[in-house]
């Protein structure tokens, strides 16, 4: 199983739907509706909620 660091939303694919901010365990994701939505990296648990829900493909690991 690959472990990642690092989780960020893609601008050029997120549409600020908020599914992945309302699936977030621990609620460090924000943003406004229509409009791109940040991970705050040091809260980030790396539960991979937000890659798992988000239709567009657009959160990334790495």
């Amino acid at each position: 199983m690959t472990s990642y660091s690092h989780y960020e939303i893609d601008a050029k694919k997120c549409v600020g739907c908020g599914l992945c901010a309302q699936n977030c365990p621990v609620s460090v994701i924000s943003g406004e509706a229509g409009k791109t939505h940040v991970i705050d990296q040091e809260g980030c648990i790396k539960c991979n909620a937000c890659f798992d829900v988000c239709p567009y493909e657009a959160v990334i690991r790495s």
